[in-house]
């Protein structure tokens, strides 16, 4: 069976004390499609996370972010499929809106949402959202 090992930076964009996610839109993958997540994308070669952050924030929602602060909480998650294995090793940075407007374009989310932790426990995350959120809320209270 197939190996595949990948890099992914997340961010956590704050505003007035809320958290936006987005409703994950992908039919392909039955193991995460319909699941709430962070927005997020693939580091790629030679590429600091911070930058990947970044740019797959401004992609994803349409908003130009700054990194405030990389959070200390990594995380592992293993994806299992009929033919391959994916490690995925998720960064997680908080971040703030310095411009841009927030967009759907249906292809990665297909909603987005700001939440407050008391939101949080009542959703349905992606593996790597769901603890970077828990570690966030618990820290940042």
């Amino acid at each position: 069976m197939k190996k595949i090992q990948m890099i992914v930076a997340q961010g956590i964009i704050i505003n007035n004390n809320k958290v936006l996610i987005g409703l994950r839109n992908s039919p392909h993958d039955f193991k995460a499609h319909k699941l709430w997540q962070l927005p997020a994308g693939e580091v790629e070669f030679a590429e600091h996370p911070a930058k990947a952050v970044t740019r797959e924030l401004k992609e994803e929602t349409g908003y130009k972010v700054t990194v405030i602060k990389s959070l200390p909480h990594i995380e592992n998650v293993l994806w299992k499929y009929k033919t391959y294995q994916a490690q995925v090793v998720v960064l997680t940075y908080a971040c703030q809106i310095i411009g841009g407007k927030l967009m759907v374009d249906g292809r990665e989310n297909s909603e987005w949402k700001w939440i407050t932790e008391k939101d949080y426990k009542k959703l349905k995350f992606t593996p790597g959202s769901t603890q970077a959120l828990k570690w966030w809320f618990n820290h940042n209270r």
